[in-house]
Formats: C-alpha cells, structure tokens, sequence
C-alpha cells in the first residue's frame, strides 16, 4: 500500500474518449472503406481526466481541474469522474464545448478515429480554473499539468499555477505537447515522449534534446522512448530506463499513466530516477490492454521506492 499523501492535483485538458467496437468483413459498396458492423460503445474519461484517473487507482487522491461544455459529452464527463472517485474542480463553459475523440476499432485495430473539439476557452474559465488549483495546494502533494493544446492551459495559467504550487512547495510535473517548454520553467519534471522532445527542440538525439529540455525549464526530464524504456536526465545523472513491455496491444492513454505514475511517486518521496523506473513498469501493464486503461498499483511488480540497504 501507498503512504499516506495529499491528493494530487490534475489540471488540463479533459476528454471524452469513446470506443466504438465491432467487425469490418466487407468494404462498401458506396466507397472505398470498410463497413463497420454491430458497434460496442464505451466511454472512459481521456486526456487530463484519465491521468487523474490512474493517479487514482495508483492509490493517491485525485483532484481533476479542467474545462468541460455546457454538453451531454461534459455532463458524461462529470459522471464518470464521480464514478471514479475524483475529486471534482470541473469548470463547466458554454463557451467550450467538450473534447470528444470517438475511435471506432475492428478486430482490436483502429481504422479511423473522429474528433470533435475547439481551443477556444475564455479567459474568465482560465481565470477559475487558476484560482480552483490554488484553493487545492494547502493540502496538494503535487501538481500535473496535462497540456493537450485543447485550449485548457495557456500561457498565463502556466505560470500562476508553477508560481502558486512553488510557493507551497508543492512539485509540478508536466505532460505537454507544447513546443515551447520554456514556459514550463520551475516545474520539478517534464515528461515528453521522443516525438514531442524533438518538435521542442529540433533534436533527433534524445539525449541532446533532454539537455536543452532541462536547460529551457530548469528540471528533470523524463524522456519516452516507446519499446526503448525511457531516458532520464535528473540531479542523478542521464540514465537509460529499460523498457518492461512483454506485449503491446494499444498505446492509447499509455503517456496519462507515465505522467500519474511519476506523480504519485513523487509524492511518495521516491528520486525521479524511482519515478520513472516505476513508471516504465505502469506503462507496460497499460499498453496491454485495449483502449483508455487505468492501471491499478497491485499490477505494478516493482515498489515505488529502492528498498534502503
């Protein structure tokens, strides 16, 4: 069992992610696709809200914060979270409409995924959502930012949130497609997978981009590599994570757990080295499985922490 912790605090971007399961034996007659036949649907939360969700099974309280619409996809959302045992900071805006990514899946291969969504979010949810995560840091044993570029985090939220949780003393993890990581400075780890670490810096080389990733923020950086583990640049050193993957079956939702995973072991006191270690073996338990999935701490063989010696 996880010591006891403060909840962790999850803002970003949240979503809806919808399955939509059946068979494709036929093509159409009315174009060249395939038909999909006798859909199963399911709905978990994605993006922010499934982060939050793993830093939950993981064992930590969760409070998700994030914007959703006035919508049934919103309202669903906010379901789910309750369902989840999430602590809602949900701002609900008529003016943004809720991230929707329907997948629709044949023989567990997807042929084509629909998205429905919109990066305007006014300035005065951006100003609640800001204000939701403060009133959360007394009791906060960490932050994470989930920036999906969804409109959810701008600039100016950034930096009051890393402001705010810096002065409490509460570490900041980041999970960002952001190009521009400067804006993260202050934060205690980023977590970009190699294609974003390479949009960010122009690097090809994970270990050079790492570098100009610690250089631009001022942290530890934790790089994923997909069947290559991870590479990790902390106060420690640059050290190579082996991959703990035995099979993959969908990498959908894998980078949410990566980023709860490192959370909670922060949390937990664990090195970032620990973290990612601990992570690495979260995330071969999620890409086993198909779709959105919340992986639970009794799945994950290792401790958070090097037993002392």
């Amino acid at each position: 069992m996880s010591r006891i912790v403060g909840p962790i605090v999850v803002v970003g971007d949240v979503m809806l992610d919808v399955f939509s399961e059946g068979s494709a034996t036929r093509i159409s007659p009315e174009a060249p696709v395939p038909v999909l036949s006798n859909p199963r649907h399911r709905e978990v939360l994605g993006g922010a809200a499934n982060t939050a969700v793993n830093v939950r099974t993981l064992g930590v309280e969760a409070r998700l914060v994030g914007v959703i619409g006035e919508d049934a996809a919103g309202r669903r959302c906010a379901s789910l979270a309750s369902e989840s045992g999430l602590v809602d900071g949900l701002i609900v805006s008529a003016e943004h409409p809720t991230t929707v990514k329907t997948r629709y899946v044949a023989s567990g291969q997807q042929i084509m995924r629909l998205d429905v969504e919109s990066k305007a979010v006014p300035p005065t949810a951006h100003g609640r959502l800001i204000e939701a995560v403060r009133s959360a840091l007394d009791s906060a044993s960490c932050v994470v930012i989930s920036d999906y570029q969804k409109g959810a985090i701008s600039a100016e939220v950034v930096t009051a949130i890393i402001e705010a949780a810096t002065a409490a003393g509460v570490p900041v993890v980041v999970d960002s497609k952001c190009k521009d990581f400067s804006v993260y400075r202050g934060a205690r780890v980023i977590t970009p997978n190699h294609l974003e670490a390479t949009a960010a810096t122009g690097e090809e080389d994970s270990d050079k981009a790492a570098a100009l990733l610690a250089e631009a923020t001022g942290g530890d950086v934790i790089v994923t590599l997909g069947p290559e583990g991870m590479l990790v640049r902390s106060e420690e050193g640059t050290t190579r994570v082996p991959s703990q993957v035995r099979e993959v079956s969908d990498v959908t939702g894998a980078g949410d757990t990566v980023t709860a995973a490192v959370a909670v072991a922060l949390a937990e006191g664990a090195s970032v080295l620990e973290a990612a270690r601990w992570a690495t073996a979260a995330a071969a338990v999620a890409v086993g499985h198909h779709g959105t999935y919340a992986v639970h701490r009794a799945e994950i063989a290792i401790p958070v922490r090097t037993p002392s010696t």
